[in-house]
């Protein structure tokens, strides 16, 4: 018979090991983008969560742990669930349903990181396995750009585009990775140094050659905010002008490649920002459209159209003269407008003015914490794939809108050196 103490450290065990498995097989799956794979993906991140409630009662006896719910960042998730279930209840949409269980499963998938890695021990683990996460997807991209493996699903077969259809939501993942790496070279700046900036430029390549334009753009908004940041902390201040310094150094160097013509793939990519042609693809057809979610906005403001309703809603806002239909908007906050509502979009709104508020008072706070530059790390990942929705929906695809609560959940818990456990 097992001790209800093995039972308890076994469960364990289960969770982080389903936890990982999630995190890993999404990427995988070219992002989990078909609604079959979404269902089974819900499905077991609801018994996680169910597993997560049980070990709870093992614990202290109470059916649901309630605890966290009480924080100010759980509220507003659950707000914005409520907003976004009202919303589905309005439009009486079949692919509203569809969706909010999306909306549902990343709740509980946030619920899941927020009580997970309170331990100082595992949390180190875990983000380790997460920066070796984005290494593994930078190298398998290698092997398929390489033709060292075969990619049947590429959509354009220059572009580095790993396990996903989109070069952008390859980016995506790449933009998560790269900064929680960041973060983990800036905490082990002399001890660990070599294996992480090996980590760093590893990913920094693949970001390059997935020739997501939006991308490119998203890190180096980033890395200068980063170093603005840390400049503004007087001892910190000689790390953000290198920072800021290493950023234009190496955007010279990069140039200097790509207008030498060494990769002409690479050269034509930059060039295009500046064609007629590059600018139709990269900005104009996305203000066509955007102008046209403004419209659908301005007939529901408040509670949309719908989650997941874009697709089908769009339809009557297409304007003459653009013959292209899309399922998603291209810049993830109008998206979001048009199918949960403003409500929606403000309540948001408040939770990141929280949680960059939270991640900046840790980073200038004399009492530093255990992982203070990797938390660091988590924000910047966060602000980069916002800022890339503006010209993209990463946050529509689940394995990186899974693996971006997960930033969100891992920065805004707070690390304790001893478990508190409490078993019968």
């Amino acid at each position: 018979m097992f001790s209800k103490q093995k039972i308890y450290g076994l469960s364990s065990y289960l969770l982080l090991g389903g936890i990982s498995l999630i995190l890993f097989a999404g990427p995988i799956l070219r992002g989990v983008i078909y609604p079959t794979e979404k269902a089974i993906f819900g499905i077991v991140i609801l018994a996680l969560w169910s597993l997560q409630q049980w070990r709870g009662s093992l614990k202290n006896g109470k059916a649901l742990q309630l605890e966290e719910w009480a924080n100010f960042d759980v509220k507003m998730a659950s707000l914005a669930l409520v907003v976004a279930g009202i919303s589905t209840y309005i439009n009486s949409n079949q692919d509203s349903l569809v969706r909010l269980a999306d909306y549902i499963s990343l709740f509980l998938f946030y619920l899941l990181i927020r009580t997970s890695f309170l331990r100082r021990v595992r949390r180190q683990r875990f983000l380790s396995f997460i920066i070796l996460l984005g290494v593994f997807h930078s190298i398998l991209g290698y092997a398929y750009l390489l033709d060292l493996l075969p990619h049947p699903w590429w959509e354009k077969v220059n572009f580095l585009s790993g396990t996903f259809v989109n070069h952008n939501h390859y980016a995506g993942l790449l933009e998560l990775t790269f900064f929680l790496t960041f973060g983990r070279l800036l905490a082990n700046r002399q001890e660990g140094i070599t294996l992480n900036f090996l980590y760093l430029a590893i990913l920094w390549i693949a970001l390059l050659l997935s020739l997501s334009r939006g991308a490119w753009l998203s890190v180096s908004i980033t890395l200068f905010i980063a170093g603005f940041l840390l400049i503004g902390d007087r001892t910190l201040r000689a790390l953000g002008l290198r920072i800021i310094g290493v950023l234009l150094i190496g955007v010279f160097l990069v140039g200097a490649y790509v207008f030498s013509d060494l990769n002409p793939e690479l050269s034509s990519r930059f060039a295009s920002f500046g064609t007629e042609q590059g600018q139709f693809e990269f900005i104009d057809f996305r203000m066509k459209l955007w102008k046209s979610t403004v419209d659908a906005i301005k007939d529901k403001p408040l509670l949309g159209h719908g989650p997941g309703a874009f697709e089908w809603s769009m339809r009557p806002y297409r304007r003459k003269g653009f013959e292209f239909a899309f399922d998603y908007a291209h810049n993830d906050w109008l998206q979001f407008a048009m199918e949960c509502g403003l409500v929606f979009v403000f309540v948001g709104l408040i939770y990141f003015v929280f949680f960059f508020g939270r991640m900046l008072r840790k980073l200038n706070s004399q009492k530093l914490s255990f992982f203070r530059f990797e938390e660091f790390g988590l924000s910047l990942g966060v602000l980069c794939l916002l800022i890339h929705g503006v010209v993209d929906f990463n946050l529509h695809i689940l394995s990186n809108a899974i693996l971006f609560v997960t930033f969100l959940g891992l920065g805004l818990s707070e690390v304790r050196d001893k478990p508190r456990t409490h078993l019968g």
